[in-house]
């Protein structure tokens, strides 16, 4: 866990969980429920997000970024206790191909349409990888899944603390503890699991591996992480 600024009070009811995608969110998400003010105010950042190209596809506006989050609560988010999770790009880009596979066909189609994405782009690992670079060598910057996870940490307001996935429940569990939130458990459920997958070092060769480090080199550089 990685703290950026402490926390203007030692204990408050309702926190931010910033959701970065495939990074353990939909668990931290469902766990914090209401007391999440992102949640709370879910339709306000629908009708202020819907419009932004980065949330017409296959991720919905409570994915916000830190930026975003500011933008439309104000400076007064920095009052609350406030978190997002990261995790190994190379890990992350593999939960992101069993992902897409899980959503349903309407929501897939939909997503293929407005991305102008063919079935063979998404038939096998190496081919989601390829798209990747297609997106990132064209300058979509507004394809999340080329997104780089400092996106989320960036701009006037920077969540308090940085969990890591690979240690997500240890690191929870800690802050809720030196906060002495007695509303949300210290004990996560983990959600959204990709079902049936290997370690991730199983779905790479030489080329996809230098496909994710040449997109997502800010977050290696940034958060030091290695394949």
């Amino acid at each position: 866990m990685i703290e950026f600024s402490p926390c203007s009070q030692k204990w408050i009811w309702n926190v931010i969980a910033i959701r970065n995608p495939r990074c353990g969110s939909t668990s931290l998400w469902e766990h914090c429920g209401d007391f999440n003010l992102i949640k709370k105010y879910e339709k306000i950042f629908d009708d202020v997000l819907i419009k932004n190209k980065t949330y017409n596809g296959i991720f919905r506006c409570n994915h916000a970024k830190s930026q975003e989050v500011f933008n439309i609560l104000g400076s007064r988010v920095r009052e609350y206790l406030s978190f997002v999770s990261i995790r190994n790009p190379w890990d992350r880009i593999v939960s992101m191909y069993h992902g897409i596979h899980k959503i349903d066909l309407i929501t897939l189609e939909k997503v293929k349409k407005i991305y102008n994405i063919q079935d063979q782009q998404l038939d096998n690992f190496e081919n989601f990888c390829l798209l990747l670079k297609k997106f990132f060598d064209d300058g979509n910057k507004h394809f999340m899944f080329i997104q780089n996870q400092v996106e989320w940490i960036e701009g006037d307001f920077k969540p308090n603390y940085i969990l890591i996935f690979e240690n997500l429940q240890e690191d929870f569990k800690e802050m809720i503890d030196s906060h002495n939130i007695k509303h949300i458990s210290n004990q996560l459920l983990h959600t959204n699991e990709s079902a049936h997958r290997k370690n991730y070092h199983y779905y790479y060769n030489n080329k996809t591996k230098k496909i994710v480090e040449k997109i997502f080199e800010k977050d290696i550089d940034t958060f030091k992480y290695t394949y």
